[in-house]
């Protein structure tokens, strides 16, 4: 199959996917929804740049920007869905119900904004971006694909062999590694290194969700009138958690070596 009829079909999947979860009858998405609709965004997104790489009459701002109006706000409404998972996982002796209950109303309130988001207009848009981006993935071939994933693998390779890696080199490469590992899975299905990828990917986002979590968890200590008891519980469950994302750093630069040759330029 060439490669542009591959993307073409790729990329009706993933949009198709987006639209059916903006469409539903219901606007007020589930917690699961959320988490898909980022993930086809990432996946779309990964592949306009593809397109824009190899083409510069590609507008990738213009033709992202209805996928990001939903991104982003999709994203905030995740973070606290995360922030009461890992607070509720962490909180053993139950003694941060009332926050946990004050937390539920505020993603409840997040998801109905988010719900207000979604209207025919926006819709409308979305459609007629996606007609738009079909013309340029007509002109993408098997040659400019294999360039431009090389290129991205090279960046990653140079990444892994830094003999110290701080936390914006793992950001970079968890970004990095997301863009190769959907572009492979588009073009190169059967490859046997997409379980090591998949599951260095998986340890990255659990490290970044962590990241991300106890960055709120600061903020919600300084920015909240809490309780004492609530404050000092926050801080016990912040200090699980950060002690649980530096474990995941540590296994991330002891365990790159794994990713490092599916990862080469060369394979």
């Amino acid at each position: 199959m060439k490669a542009s009829t591959t993307l073409l079909t790729y990329i009706k999947k993933r949009t198709d996917a987006v639209l059916r979860i903006l469409t539903r009858s219901n606007p007020v998405l589930k917690e699961k929804d959320f988490h898909a609709l980022r993930v086809d965004i990432k996946r779309i997104r990964a592949v306009l740049e593809l397109i824009q790489s190899t083409n510069p009459k590609f507008r990738f701002k213009a033709c992202f920007k209805p996928f990001s109006f939903f991104f982003k706000p999709a994203g905030e409404v995740r973070e606290l869905q995360l922030m009461h998972s890992m607070i509720n996982e962490a909180d053993k002796g139950k003694k941060l119900t009332y926050f946990l209950y004050a937390l539920d109303a505020r993603i409840k309130n997040a998801e109905n904004t988010f719900a207000q988001r979604i209207t025919k207009k926006r819709i409308k848009r979305l459609r007629k971006t996606i007609a738009l981006i079909r013309p340029f993935a007509r002109k993408i071939t098997a040659k400019k694909v294999h360039s431009y994933i090389a290129e991205k693998k090279e960046h990653v390779h140079a990444l892994l062999q830094q003999p110290i890696l701080i936390e914006a080199d793992v950001h970079d490469l968890r970004k990095e590694i997301k863009k190769v590992f959907y572009l492979q899975k588009i073009f190169h299905a059967s490859d046997h290194r997409f379980t090591i990828a998949d599951d260095f990917q998986e340890l990255l986002g659990r490290w970044h969700d962590g990241v991300v979590i106890d960055l709120d968890l600061q903020k919600e200590l300084h920015s909240r009138e809490l309780k004492s008891d609530e404050i000092r519980m926050i801080t016990s469950v912040r200090r699980k958690i950060t002690n649980r994302t530096v474990a995941l750093f540590k296994t991330i630069l002891t365990d790159r070596h794994l990713y490092l040759t599916s990862a080469s330029p060369d394979q």
